[in-house]
């Protein structure tokens, strides 16, 4: 089947992002962790250049904005329609009304520091958003969690949001199998779920890197076809089924499926 065939190259993306992540780790050991971590960073960026849209420029950097500056990005996906401040291979600053989207890379993180990932996410967020309001961002976690954590991380993200959708992380990638995704309306059971915005948190076996990755890719596809949908989110029936719980802006109260 069409929808088979399109699960196993998405599978083979993830198996890609694997072996290419963990090529510095087998070589240096604890030699040096930010090597090691930056290197991780590059995989991904690499990644999404191969599938992101030619108007769109892929590398790392700075925001200016009305706000200040932005802390360094791991990821900044910048408009080649939009001047340019700075550029120095993929190092950019760009002004506020550049970003597509912004993505940290994290690899190994406790519930501390994924909390302190999303607080300091939200921030930059929404440093851009008071412009560009537009602009995505995501937060990819290399590394899995227990379990009983991500609860968690739907909790760290509705307390860094402060209900204010500028500061709304859009998605949260957890190792192989855990994707997090904001939807403004609930997703595509809002009739059932209702209209307030709410995160949903996937368990998606192995899919859950490409989820974040076709996510990214989609947002950024100004003029993608919704025929199109089905080569990007290949589960067959949609992800709904594999939706375990729920949090929205407005009500800290975890919602289980």
């Amino acid at each position: 089947m069409v929808t088979e065939n399109l699960l196993k190259y998405h599978e083979s993306i993830v198996r890609e992002l694997n072996a290419r992540k963990d090529r510095v780790r087998n070589l240096i050991g604890d030699a040096h962790w930010l090597s090691d971590g930056e290197y991780k960073e590059a995989v991904l960026r690499s990644i999404l250049q191969n599938h992101i849209p030619e108007s769109i420029s892929v590398g790392r950097g700075f925001v200016r904005t009305q706000m200040g500056l932005t802390t360094q990005l791991d990821i900044l996906l910048t408009s080649k329609r939009q001047p340019t401040l700075f550029k120095d291979g993929d190092f950019f600053i760009v002004t506020q009304d550049t970003p597509v989207s912004i993505v940290e890379v994290k690899t190994r993180q406790d519930k501390e520091q994924v909390r302190t990932a999303i607080f300091t996410l939200s921030d930059q967020i929404e440093k851009i958003r008071e412009y560009n309001k537009g602009c995505k961002c995501g937060l990819f976690i290399y590394d899995s969690y227990p379990r009983q954590s991500y609860e968690k991380i739907l909790e760290a993200l509705h307390d860094a949001a402060h209900s204010i959708p500028e500061r709304v992380v859009d998605w949260v990638s957890v190792g192989q199998d855990h994707f997090i995704r904001y939807w403004e309306r609930s997703g595509d059971e809002w009739v059932t779920l209702g209209t307030d915005p709410a995160w949903h948190l996937y368990k998606i076996e192995g899919l859950a890197p490409a989820y974040f990755i076709s996510n990214v890719v989609w947002e950024a596809s100004e003029d993608a076809s919704i025929l199109a949908q089905t080569a990007w989110f290949p589960i067959e029936g949609g992800k709904s089924r594999f939706r375990k719980k729920r949090i929205k802006l407005i009500d800290r109260n975890i919602l289980r499926d």
